[in-house]
């Protein structure tokens, strides 16, 4: 049977599929998240995440999100993201403890990569901000991670000599090797937001020929590596070394619409299964999943109202609309 002998052949030499790397999913129960882009048909606008569980897939640079809560959506987010790590992660230079923060920056299969925290002296869930002090260029896996914020109060140390050291020039960044050779694979260590003397401190930890292996912890986060020694600036007796934390003010928020006082938004409960709009009848881009508390106005004789506030959810004025027909007003 000629035919069924090139059938055989063609899948032999086919050879099994090509394994598909598995996508770099990031989930959260209580996850807040500024400026989550949402598309519907030609209308693009922003919305904040509150409270709300969601999952992050990420695919390259882009990061798209499935949001659940009151309402469901869909949204992205083209800026880095501040995950936790929710287990204990080793990548070999730097150590990631149970509640440190790394900022996803791209996916590559089921790693994600970007910034170890050592230094976040005002930042607040979900805002868009660079750490004061970072280690670039890690490795995690996407598994790991969690969307939820949240900090373990653990001690860490480098476990060195006691003595620190700083970059000569007093330089902002520090790049340190896995091994004590220049060819060596590579993080760098930076605080991106300072100048001058003490930016960067590290404690010293073993010696090998010119190099010398330093570190530095903060945060629930380590990260350790080697340097040539002829680079690095003593500090006498550890003068200035620490980490300083304070309000700056300088925080993400919601805005909120003013409206006419005969046009007021008045509360109501919407059904479940509900699809809310961008424009009246045009545009959907969410569902309501609970019958929660949300506030509405609209006019008598008018067939949409416009939804001013859904719990866990704020956005622009004039992005949301129902049918008044789907509102259960309160008692």
């Amino acid at each position: 049977m000629p035919f069924r002998r090139s059938l055989a052949l063609a899948v032999v030499l086919a050879g099994p599929a090509p394994a598909i790397a598995a996508p770099c999913a990031i989930s959260g129960t209580d996850v807040t998240l500024y400026g989550v882009s949402v598309r519907a048909a030609a209308t693009t606008f922003a919305v904040d995440i509150h409270d709300v569980p969601a999952t992050a897939t990420v695919t390259g640079g882009l990061t798209q999100l499935d949001v659940g809560g009151a309402i469901a959506f869909k949204g992205v987010v083209t800026r880095g993201i501040w995950y936790t790590s929710s287990v204990a992660t080793n990548t070999g230079t730097v150590r990631l403890l149970r509640g440190a923060h790394f900022v996803g920056l791209r996916a590559d299969g089921d790693v994600l990569v970007g910034s170890a925290v050592l230094h976040s002296m005002d930042t607040m869930q979900g805002e868009n901000k660079e750490p004061d002090r970072a280690v670039a260029s890690v490795r995690v896996d996407c598994a790991r991670l969690t969307l939820d914020w949240f900090a373990d109060d653990t001690e860490v140390s480098v476990g060195g000599t006691g003595e620190y050291w700083r970059p000569k020039r007093h330089a902002s960044q520090l790049v340190l090797h896995a091994d004590p050779q220049d060819r060596s694979p590579t993080v760098t260590f930076s605080a991106p937001h300072c100048e001058g003397e003490g930016c960067l401190f590290v404690e010293a930890i073993a010696t090998k020929g010119a190099w010398m292996q330093v570190g530095a912890a903060n945060e629930n986060a380590v990260v350790t590596g080697w340097v040539r020694a002829s680079s690095l600036a003593h500090i006498p007796g550890g003068i200035g070394m620490g980490y300083s934390y304070g309000c700056t003010g300088d925080h993400e928020g919601s805005s909120y619409a003013m409206y006419p006082p005969n046009q007021l938004p008045r509360p109501a409960r919407i059904k479940k299964g509900t699809t809310i709009f961008a424009e009246p009848s045009v545009a959907p881009w969410a569902t309501v999943v609970r019958e929660d508390d949300y506030e509405v106005r609209y006019a008598p004789g008018d067939l949409w109202a416009e939804v001013t506030s859904i719990p866990g959810v704020t956005l622009e004025a004039g992005a949301a609309y129902v049918l008044v027909t789907s509102l259960i007003q309160k008692p």
